[in-house]
């Protein structure tokens, strides 16, 4: 689709609801029909509103006994679409007829299984669909036929005219298959009949007097084969009329469930096109996804390894001391950690345990209760400090 239609339809579809669905279902439809092409047209309705709509007209190309038909239609597109289905009309040009079909009615209106799903779900429903099961309907069943033509008579010569007079016979008409049969030849005249001669009176005596043949008389061994053959016979004919009609019956009943589940096969087909649409829109995003992490760890990878001593920054003053508080409270527990294991063994004294033991855990709980002060001035959730268990286990 060019950039002067794509303009124009843009102007047109102002109207529209929908008209990012609208352009791009035309888009879809002119790629791949090119015997198709938009204006705009007055439509009218059933109950006489008259509203200006978008309008497809051209034909659609149906193969049809080996060749390729173009069949005019007219594509309306309602205000409400897709929310309601597009408006198919046949339109035969001056020398064709509409031929009333199962989905054709006889104003050329056409009416598909396909519109009724629409109706129900137009989620999983497109432009381009629907016109590619009006080319299967339109094969199946042509919807449109050329008129038939008359030849017209050539004149007869006039009675009393003949070729002596200078002008030609007429030839007879050619027949054609909408005449009748055509009339059997004359038969020629009758050659003048002659009296028959006389025949000598014995001849004449032998030909009034023949002599009758006898009948042959009937085989019994002959008759009796032939009744056991009937019955048999009979007896197997019974038999096969017995195993079509059940065999009939069958199919028929198939033929009846498979008419009652199509609807159901139908709405199936459409959830599972809806469901294919989404696979593919979610299978896009998670490649798009896919392609921005591999990005993102190239990035990552192709950079230097931060500083640990830098990965924890502070954003205030209160914030630098409560971390200053919380690492000193830590070395505070790791020094009491190690004073418990030179005490149990046996490298440093009781007294001088007991000592220092006094001094770093009078700092620790001070550094604690400010820590402590400070969060709740920030207004961090407080927690009782705990110990880790090298040091509990140091203090048993």
């Amino acid at each position: 689709m060019n950039d002067v239609v794509h303009r124009w339809l843009d102007q047109v579809l102002a109207p529209y609801a929908e008209r990012a669905r609208i352009m791009r279902d035309m888009e879809h439809v002119l790629t791949e029909y090119h015997t198709l092409r938009p204006r705009t047209d007055m439509f009218t309705y059933d109950d006489g509103r008259c509203v200006l709509l978008l309008l497809l007209d051209g034909t659609l190309p149906v193969p049809f006994r080996g060749q390729v038909y173009q069949i005019p239609v007219h594509v309306w597109i309602p205000r409400a679409y897709p929310a309601e289905p597009p408006i198919v009309y046949v339109a035969p040009t001056q020398n064709m007829v509409v031929c009333r079909g199962s989905c054709v009615g006889p104003d050329g209106r056409v009416r598909l299984p396909y519109m009724d799903a629409w109706e129900r779900k137009p989620e999983g429903t497109s432009l381009t669909e629907l016109l590619r099961e009006c080319q299967t309907v339109f094969h199946l069943e042509p919807p449109v036929m050329a008129k038939h033509r008359e030849n017209p008579a050539r004149a007869s010569p006039a009675p009393g005219t003949s070729a002596a007079d200078g002008a030609p016979p007429a030839r007879p008409p050619k027949a054609s298959s909408a005449a009748g049969p055509p009339a059997a030849p004359s038969p020629p005249p009758a050659a003048p009949e002659r009296p028959p001669k006389p025949a000598p009176p014995a001849a004449a005596e032998e030909r009034a007097a023949p002599t009758p043949t006898p009948p042959r008389p009937v085989n019994p061994g002959i008759a009796e084969l032939q009744a056991r053959v009937h019955a048999k016979l009979s007896r197997s004919v019974a038999e096969t009329q017995d195993a079509v009609n059940q065999a009939m019956e069958h199919l028929e009943r198939l033929c009846g469930d498979l008419e009652r589940g199509r609807p159901a096969m139908d709405d199936e087909m459409q959830r599972l096109r809806v469901v294919r649409d989404l696979c593919m829109v979610d299978a896009e995003r998670l490649d798009a996804t896919i392609q921005q992490a591999q990005q993102q760890t190239a990035e990552l990878q192709a950079r230097a390894d931060p500083d640990v001593d830098h990965m924890l920054c502070p954003t205030s003053i209160a914030e630098n001391q409560l971390l200053q508080l919380m690492a000193e409270d830590l070395a505070l527990e790791d020094t009491l950690y190690q004073l418990g294991r030179a005490l149990y063994a046996d490298q440093l004294p009781l007294d001088r345990f007991l000592k220092h033991a006094r001094i770093l855990s009078r700092d620790q709980f001070m550094k604690r209760a400010l820590a402590q002060k400070i969060a709740a001035g920030l207004g961090w959730p407080t927690s009782p400090p705990t110990r880790a268990p090298h040091s509990s286990s140091a203090r048993e």
